[in-house]
């Protein structure tokens, strides 16, 4: 096996909710920590969540808002990292 190439930055996440709500709406919550390297110092925790609603009928209208959500959290995360890495 090879070995992992040296991380600067960790993300470990534990999603606590994700699926349908209600009959028109989806959501996500998740639990996330960002480290600094393979040292595991956390440099910041957050608790993101985001309800989705869901345009249409059917279970390929239900997967798209998940992907909605997804999305929105993920550029929250990426927004993090963008911002503790020009802070460091």
């Amino acid at each position: 096996w090879r070995q992992p190439l040296p991380a600067k930055y960790r993300i470990d996440l534990s999603i606590t909710k994700f699926g349908k709500i209600s009959e028109n709406e989806v959501a996500l919550s998740v639990r996330w920590t960002l480290s600094a390297g393979n040292d595991k110092k956390i440099i910041y925790a957050h608790e993101s969540n985001n309800n989705e609603p869901i345009e249409g009928q059917g279970y390929s209208a239900v997967v798209t808002a998940m992907s909605r959500s997804l999305g929105k959290i993920s550029r929250e995360i990426a927004e993090a990292v963008r911002k503790i890495s020009t802070e460091q």
